[in-house]
């Protein structure tokens, strides 16, 4: 009888396990409301909240970025005025990771976390006539200390302060920096970040 009740039950998880894996496409909404109310762990899809809180992170603490740096060495050698950069997430994504939804780009706009979108397949294509921050966010991974690890790539792009460029010149500096993210609650904060390599400007 023992031996019974354990087929039943295995067979039972058998039968469950494919039902629960080929749920069908959420919204994005639907897909945060769901997510936050479940557990983190390596197999589930990553909470778009786990993005929002790098984004914020950025402008809660307005943490100098790539384009902030530029516009400071454009100030100092007199090719420009300085001032903070404004901050653009890159939403053309490598085919193998999913796409941002339009309705969440319309929150983030809203919620003012960042100032605008650029789709191209570059930065330099974006067609900012200032220097400008963008944004690439990689996809979030489950560490071993039980927490979100998301890579960010970030690009200055705008006119060029060398003396020597000509006009149609643009600068091109980047900053790779990790962020690590928890999960307290409903919500998800930024407990720590680093910066893995960067790269200009130079003239």
């Amino acid at each position: 009888m023992q031996r019974r009740i354990v087929v039943i039950a295995a067979a039972l998880a058998v039968g469950l396990l494919p039902a629960c894996a080929s749920s069908g496409p959420m919204s994005g909404a639907q897909a945060r409301a769901v997510l936050l109310g479940s557990a983190d762990g390596p197999s589930r899809p990553v909470p778009q909240a786990v993005w929002e809180a790098v984004l914020a992170e950025y402008r809660a603490h307005r943490r100098a970025t790539s384009g902030d740096v530029v516009r400071l060495m454009q100030l100092l050698t007199r090719r420009g005025e300085g001032g903070l950069a404004p901050t653009f997430l890159l939403v053309r994504r490598d085919s193998s990771l999913p796409g941002f939804s339009r309705d969440w780009i319309l929150d983030l706009l809203h919620h003012g976390l960042i100032d605008g979108v650029c789709a191209a397949r570059a930065p330099a294509s974006c067609g900012q006539r200032q220097v400008t921050t963008y944004l690439m966010l990689d996809e979030p991974t489950w560490d071993r200390e039980q927490r979100w690890d998301v890579r960010v790539i970030e690009f200055a792009v705008g006119p060029t302060f060398c003396a020597h460029a000509g006009s149609q010149a643009v600068v091109d500096a980047r900053l790779w920096t990790r962020w690590w993210v928890e999960r307290s609650g409903g919500a998800y904060r930024v407990i720590d970040h680093a910066v893995e390599a960067q790269a200009g400007p130079t003239c």
